[in-house]
């Protein structure tokens, strides 16, 4: 008895992957309507969050939104799965609540798609560019709520960056998504500078700036390692309007046999060096282009 109902749930899991195999060749025919009644087929033999995603991209090529957001609630009602379709449920649904500024259902489905980001262990995946995009999209959220003190704190923590950290960690060299986040990082930072001085004023703004170049600050550590290496650290970081800013931070390990030691690929050493770097940051250099107005 146990074998039989073992082999028709398999014959169904088999069932549901074929039906989601045609239509997503329908899908990329541009076929829709022929792809969603496959892809509900599919979800009624086996649940499944891809399913789910590929029927709601389904619905948004043919502007059915009520469909398209009713089918990504039944996806973030369900476990999350390895694959991210379940945050992508998630961050979609977000997205469509933000564009109709209904901001406290969009605020929970980002904090849903955060939860299920845990899930993630993609190991080149980006979390500071991860964090930075989140959050810019909550803060529209408060803004939106006209909770612009809220909208600037939970920035505030990731948007003094360089172009580089945006980059996924796999490099793939002339990348013309390089380009994309540069001048989407440069349109979120002015964004957040506008925030900062509606809160405060220009002249403030450029006051705070300089603080946080005074609480610069800069240390490295060395720790003997077992297998006789030793590893040497660097962090480095300041505080602008309380919130304390961990900058920059790296590691790396090397044999003090060796004669020379090998320089590191993606951080120099160095306070003087960190400053000017910092100094040299998008956000920083917007910043000092204020004009001083209170």
């Amino acid at each position: 008895m146990i074998n039989t109902v073992a082999q028709s749930q398999d014959a169904k899991f088999l069932d549901a992957w074929r039906l989601a195999d045609t239509a997503f060749t329908y899908f990329h025919s541009n076929n829709y309507t022929c792809a969603i009644p496959l892809y509900k087929k599919a979800i009624s033999e086996k649940k499944d969050t891809y399913f789910m995603k590929m029927l709601a991209l389904c619905y948004a090529k043919t502007d059915s939104v009520e469909q398209e957001k009713s089918v990504l609630e039944m996806a973030t009602k369900m476990a999350p799965d390895l694959l991210m379709n379940g945050a992508f449920c998630s961050a979609t649904l977000a997205d469509l609540y933000l564009k109709e500024k209904d901001y406290q259902k969009a605020l929970y489905y980002y904090d849903l798609y955060a939860v299920k980001m845990k899930y993630d262990r993609m190991p080149d995946r980006n979390m500071h560019a991860y964090y930075l995009y989140l959050e810019n999209d909550r803060s529209k959220c408060f803004e939106g709520l006209n909770m612009i003190d809220s909208a600037v704190a939970i920035l505030t923590p990731y948007v003094f960056c360089t172009y580089k950290d945006l980059q996924a960690l796999t490099y793939i060299p002339n990348d013309p998504q390089m380009k994309v986040d540069s001048l989407k990082h440069d349109s979120l930072c002015t964004r957040y500078l506008s925030l900062l001085v509606k809160l405060h004023s220009e002249k403030n703004v450029k006051a705070e700036y300089k603080k946080a170049e005074r609480s610069f600050y800069y240390y490295e550590t060395k720790t003997s390692l077992q297998n006789g290496y030793i590893k040497k650290a660097a962090i480095c970081g300041f505080t602008f309007y309380d919130i304390p800013i961990i900058y920059n931070s790296y590691g790396e390990e090397y044999d003090p046999k060796e004669k020379q030691i090998p320089e590191p690929q993606i951080f120099v050493f160095g306070r003087t060096y960190q400053l000017k770097a910092f100094r040299n940051l998008p956000l920083c250099r917007m910043i000092r282009a204020l004009p001083n107005k209170n």
